[in-house]
Parts: structure tokens; sequence; C-alpha cells
């Protein structure tokens, strides 16, 4: 937990954790294939998404939405106000941002080469995580702390 003047935040790194573990731990019942740690650190930032007004979800811009970040945009759809529903399988075209916020950050666009080309595949990334219901996405460099 971190403080920045009077608000408190929880930082979480969930690199290595893959959405469909994420999924799979949520869906309730013991869960004896991940090593305790992994199901801990999951849990940790299941417990962190439900707690936070906030959420800042960043991806690799170069390589585009993978399976598993799509795993998690559908997890974070399912959040609501009374925590984590699984009934019903949340459509990408259909969902929409829920009372939490959700803020993408589009990682790893230093400088500005990747704006040059619209048809760019970067470019196309940035279209497509749009689409999914969580607002236009922010361009960071976190190597370089540019857009921070």
């Amino acid at each position: 937990v971190g403080r920045i003047g009077s608000t408190l935040f929880r930082l979480l790194d969930t690199a290595g954790v893959d959405g469909s573990k994420l999924l799979h731990l949520t869906g309730g019942g013991s869960d004896t294939k991940h090593p305790p740690m992994e199901r801990a650190m999951i849990r940790q930032t299941q417990q962190a998404a439900l707690d936070a007004d906030l959420v800042l979800l960043m991806f690799d811009a170069r390589l585009g939405i993978t399976y598993d970040l799509e795993e998690v945009i559908r997890w974070l759809r399912k959040l609501d106000s009374r925590g984590i529903s699984f009934e019903e399988d949340v459509d990408a075209d259909e969902a929409t941002a829920s009372a939490r916020h959700v803020l993408i950050l589009a990682n790893k666009l230093e400088g500005d080469r990747w704006t040059d080309e619209d048809d760019s595949p970067v470019m196309e990334h940035l279209r497509e995580i749009s689409r999914v219901g969580f607002g236009k996405p922010v361009p960071i460099s976190a190597e370089h702390g540019e857009g921070i």
C-alpha cells in the first residue's frame, strides 16, 4: 500500500499470471493444480480489484489483445457493486464498463514513432482495445517514464 498526498493505493504486478488461471480460480471450489503462492497472488489481485475505485490495466500495445488480456478484460467486466458475478458470459461487444472505473494503459509506446502510420499494427491494437468498453487507452512508456 502506498500514498500520494491523501490518496492511498495498492500496486499489484500480475505479470506471468495469465487470464485463464484468473478465471479458473474465481469459479469457486478448490484449486490444487496451481502452487499455493500463485493462488495467493491471484486472490490478492482479485481482492484489490474488488476493493478499488480505479483499476489500471496495462497491456503491451505492440502485441495487442492476447488471450490472457481478453480473459482479464472479461473478468473485470463481471465485477459489479456486489462483487464478482459468474452467472453470465459477457460478450465483448455488449459489455460496458461497470461502476468501477477501468483505465487501459497502452505500454511500450516510446516517443511518437508509433503514431506515424495510421495502418500500423500498434494503431490497430489501440483501436481494438478502445472497443472493449473501457474507453480510449492512455499511451505510456513505463520504461522511459513517458505519458505517466
